[in-house]
């Protein structure tokens, strides 16, 4: 399955557009080529002085004279891989600091700068950040389509609808770098390798220094095989003969560089919320697939393969919409004390919930999603979830059904 590669409109772009209509600083992070350069050209349409930290001789003159180098800018500015150049904030802050005109810089980075301690400083309380993650299927899809406001929505949005299971499979291994839309499998593969080994040789070493870079590369594909999975900080350390605190470290730099991310259990206390061990999940399944081998054929084929890349896939779908949706909800998984769980729960500040499951089948049964189903009926959920394989709508409590997984973009 390939797609004909052109310019993808993205969603969020409309929330930067109008960020930048109030804010001095407006900051989309994301992970390598999953768009933003051409995102933040788009927006600009040419009112704004482009310039790249990519650029060698741009990259030289912001390091050496950070300062001169920001008094030199013609603004409103787009400053594109700013973590490249992290001195380049504090003479950004000033300025933006000396006067409030709204949509002074437009910056991208490929690391999360928030989680980056000196970046953080210059930044907080100044600018907007915004999260541009590979592509939706909905957005591939030109669907307006929005899982996240469907489900907290009075009204029941779901659609019967056929998908092969090989379609399926095909978006899974396809992913949502744009790059690789319209590649076919072997250069998909070929793409992802170079992909990871560029991104270990350069941005890595942007966000901090390693000492084992072959043992990161060997973590990133074992989560990748495991993505989805509680996540074991002994079990990984004795996998890679890493001491764990330098797994976690391993960890917290592939979340900063958008390579993986993590959900946090559910606790009963808020102020315990992020306490419980999280999922680990790697961003993007296409990656996540060409990491450990699998293709289209050998998902179909075995459903242990297809059972942890759907629910990362179908995971991954909401984390985006979730990004532009307008309703502002906290992505966790759920466990009970005798183990019982729900793949996915999602939370509103004022604690509306819903729960979803995710199930590699086209025929899902009660026993199978006990736990969503008592949820529901003692009112701790207000909505119930099952995504499918299969074709059909199917109630089985009047908020709680099953549904075709195309619904995350149909």
């Amino acid at each position: 399955m390939s797609v004909k590669q052109s310019y993808i409109s993205r969603a969020i772009a409309a929330s930067i557009a109008e960020a930048l209509t109030w804010s001095r600083i407006v900051t989309v992070c994301g992970a390598r080529q999953v768009g933003k350069s051409t995102l933040v050209r788009e927006l600009e349409q040419g009112k704004r002085a482009y310039y790249t930290l990519d650029d060698p001789e741009t990259l030289d003159a912001a390091l050496h004279d950070p300062s001169g180098f920001a008094k030199g800018l013609t603004l409103p500015a787009t400053i594109d891989e700013i973590q490249r150049a992290p001195s380049l904030l504090l003479p950004i802050k000033i300025a933006a600091d000396t006067s409030r005109e709204p949509g002074r810089f437009l910056l991208t980075g490929s690391a999360n700068l928030l989680s980056l301690p000196k970046i953080a400083d210059s930044l907080a309380g100044r600018v907007q950040i915004f999260e541009l993650q590979s592509l939706a299927q909905s957005e591939i899809e030109g669907s307006s389509a929005n899982i996240i406001d469907a489900l907290f929505s009075a009204q029941r949005h779901w659609v019967s609808k056929a998908t092969p299971a090989t379609e399926i499979a095909d978006r899974i291994v396809r992913g949502g770098y744009p790059e690789t839309l319209s590649l076919t499998p072997h250069q998909r593969t070929r793409w992802f390798e170079n992909y990871v080994q560029t991104l270990m040789q350069r941005d890595i070493l942007d966000i901090a220094r390693i000492e084992h870079s072959v043992e990161m590369r060997r973590l990133l594909r074992i989560i990748a095989a495991r993505t989805g999975r509680i996540l074991n900080a002994s079990a990984l350390s004795s996998d890679i003969e890493l001491p764990p605190r330098t797994i976690l470290r391993y960890l917290d730099i592939l979340d900063l560089a958008f390579l993986t991310f993590r959900i946090s259990g559910w606790a009963g206390d808020r102020a315990r919320r992020h306490i419980r061990s999280p999922k680990a999940f790697l961003t993007d399944t296409g990656l996540a697939a060409a990491l450990t081998g699998l293709d289209a054929t050998a998902l179909l084929k075995d459903r242990n393969h297809i059972g942890g890349l759907l629910e990362s896939f179908v995971v991954g779908e909401i984390r985006r919409q979730a990004s532009w949706s307008e309703q502002r909800a906290t992505l966790y998984h759920y466990r009970t004390n005798n183990g019982s769980e729900v793949d996915l729960l999602l939370e509103t500040s004022d604690e509306r919930r819903i729960g979803i499951e995710i199930k590699a089948s086209a025929s899902v049964g009660h026993n199978e999603v006990r736990t969503l189903l008592q949820a529901a009926d003692e009112g701790f959920i207000e909505r119930g979830i099952v995504f499918s394989t299969g074709e059909t709508v199917v109630p089985l409590r009047e908020n709680v059904h099953i549904v075709p997984v195309a619904n995350l973009w149909a």
